[in-house]
């Protein structure tokens, strides 16, 4: 129960982060990268069923761990999720990380954010209130 509140504390905390420093947000991540990366998916069946799962696993994890369901702290969530996987992307072990099926795994993981994203609306200019 502790440590379901203390995660909730976290994303309201790296909610207002992200709001007071402009930190990149999910609108431009998107427009960067994560439409390449799922258009890129749109073509390739294998790497579009693992956005799909990958995006599953998300919203289970967010469910079962107690983070954020709804307002800033969800917006806080995907866009934590796709900074750090765009930062991957670029990292020298990000340039690396292909899996078996010739998956370049952090475009994976930030297409997986903005499908989340984009399932949820959470692509307009603002993050939603409340959270």
């Amino acid at each position: 129960m502790l440590l379901r509140y203390l995660r909730r504390r976290y994303w309201a905390w790296l909610a207002d982060l992200l709001t007071r420093n402009g930190t990149p947000t999910l609108p431009r991540l998107y427009e960067q990268y994560g439409r390449a990366a799922l258009a890129g998916a749109a073509a390739d069946p294998v790497m579009s069923q693992k956005i799909t799962r990958q995006v599953k696993e998300m919203r289970q994890k967010r469910d079962k761990d107690g983070r954020p369901v709804r307002g800033r702290a969800m917006y806080a969530y995907y866009t934590g999720t796709a900074i750090g996987a765009a930062q991957l992307i670029f990292s020298d072990a990000g340039t690396r990380t292909i899996d078996a099926d010739g998956t370049h795994l952090p475009t994976m993981y930030l297409a997986a954010a903005c499908q989340a994203a984009i399932d949820q609306d959470m692509l307009n200019p603002r993050p939603p209130a409340g959270g």
